[in-house]
């Protein structure tokens, strides 16, 4: 009787060691498809940002990819993604920007004359810019609203000093004021 009641307490340790063992190898197998898809996602990312690497926004596209159309590149990578630098300095902007600031220009607060809440950037000169504009074509320029608009003080006497080029003095001194909005003017 013991021998049977051994064997039986045998079987049944060695059933329940089958389901324990069935449990453990059913947990790790659920488990991996997390981890591999864990894993790709990470690939997938560092693949991205590596792809990307010399730009800030994950999202932005070289200039080279829009074949001399610097209008969409413009529209592209600085208007429709524009969420990607509000709230962010000017200098993460330029980061990504691969076409020569020529001229700018600021705006006076129609609230308070001792503000400028926003910066013009030209990408072509004066008279390039006056033509396109005359010819009811699109003068490329980009405009950035501040979250915090500048005294109208710092902003003069810069534009007076460098006669409104844009030099390294001026990406220097604007790149620190953060972005509350991007747009673009049209002569349409």
């Amino acid at each position: 009787m013991e021998k049977i009641v051994m064997k039986k307490l045998t079987a049944i340790k060695m059933k329940n060691l089958k389901y324990a063992l069935f449990l453990i190898i059913l947990m790790s197998a659920a488990c991996k498809p997390e981890q591999v898809l864990n894993n790709a996602k990470s690939q997938n990312d560092t693949a991205i940002n590596a792809g990307n690497g010399k730009f800030k926004n994950p999202h932005h596209k070289p200039l080279a990819e829009f074949k001399g159309d610097t209008l969409k590149y413009l529209q592209t990578n600085f208007l429709s993604d524009k969420e990607f630098y509000i709230g962010k300095e000017l200098n993460v902007l330029f980061e990504d920007l691969a076409l020569d600031i020529k001229d700018y220009s600021n705006d006076l607060s129609s609230k308070n004359i001792n503000l400028s809440p926003d910066l013009s950037l030209n990408f072509y000169d004066a008279k390039t810019k006056n033509k396109k504009i005359k010819n009811k074509e699109n003068p490329l320029v980009l405009f950035v609203e501040w979250e915090t608009p500048i005294y109208v003080e710092q902003v003069t006497a810069l534009l007076k000093k460098n006669q409104g080029r844009w030099t390294a003095e001026e990406k220097n001194n604007y790149g620190q004021f953060k972005i509350k909005e991007i747009g673009m003017v049209s002569s349409k």
